[in-house]
Parts: structure tokens; sequence; C-alpha cells
């Protein structure tokens, strides 16, 4: 008998379920995770980068923090020449090459990235882009606080 009441219980729950998730539409709940993933962050630095070591780079970034992370954005007008290792460093009136905390995904456009915990943005005031293959800088942007 309590096998048979457990067994229905399990079935009514899972009708509950599917009837509850049958009842969302796909729009609500692509808005539903945007929403959540997307929480409105405090812009901590603004900049714009300028081309390096010979390298053409331009384009706005800016650094937020977003739900307790540090999260740097390249704007739509973001553009890097070329080169074959780019990467994305902090440094403080020079590169510092501990800092490397991620590849660029692209040459050109928007594109977001978080910096680990380990490093303190306060601590900077440049975001490099770097050729760590070649050792060389390809673009730079001076942090500016944000009021």
């Amino acid at each position: 008998m309590i096998t048979s009441m457990k067994t229905s219980i399990a079935a009514l729950l899972t009708l509950l379920v599917i009837a509850t998730l049958a009842a969302i539409t796909p729009t609500q709940a692509e808005d539903a995770i945007r929403v959540v993933e997307q929480p409105t962050g405090a812009v901590v630095y603004t900049a714009s980068f300028t081309g390096a070591g010979g390298h053409v780079t331009t384009g706005a970034v800016t650094i937020e923090t977003k739900g307790g992370k540090t999260i740097v954005t390249l704007g739509e007008d973001f553009s890097l020449d070329g080169a074959p290792d780019p990467k994305l460093a902090f440094g403080k009136n020079g590169y510092a090459k501990d800092t490397i905390f991620t590849k660029l995904k692209n040459h050109k456009g928007a594109q977001v990235y978080e910096v680990p915990g380990t490093i303190n943005v306060a601590d900077y005031n440049e975001l490099w882009l770097w050729c760590e293959k070649f050792n060389v800088p390809l673009g730079l942007a001076k942090l500016t606080k944000s009021s």
C-alpha cells in the first residue's frame, strides 16, 4: 500500500512539473534566463584602446562589477589588426606579465571576459592587449575610474 502511494505521489509530481513547464513559452523562459544571467553592473573603469608595438588597436573598454565578479567588456567598435597570440592583461604604468587572464576571442567586435578573483583590478591603471607568443604589446587602454 505504501509503495503504491509513493508511486502515485511521484506520478502526480511528475505531471505537475510537466504541466508547469508546458505553460511557460520558450520566450518567457529565455527572458527569465537573461534576467538571471545579466544583472546590471556597476561600471568601475572606462577606457579606449590605442595601438602599441606597431599594431593598430582601437575600441572602447568597460570594466564593471556584476554579481561579485569583475567583467571586462570590449565594445562593438573594438578592432585589432592581427596577431597570433593576443591576450588580455593588466599593468600599472607598464605591462605586468603575471596578470594575463584570457586569450582574445576575436580580433573585432564586442566581447566579454571575466577577471579571475586573484587579480585586484584596483591595483592597476592599464589594460593591455599582449602577444604572448612574441612577447610584444598590441594595444593599451589607460583605465579611468568612473564616478
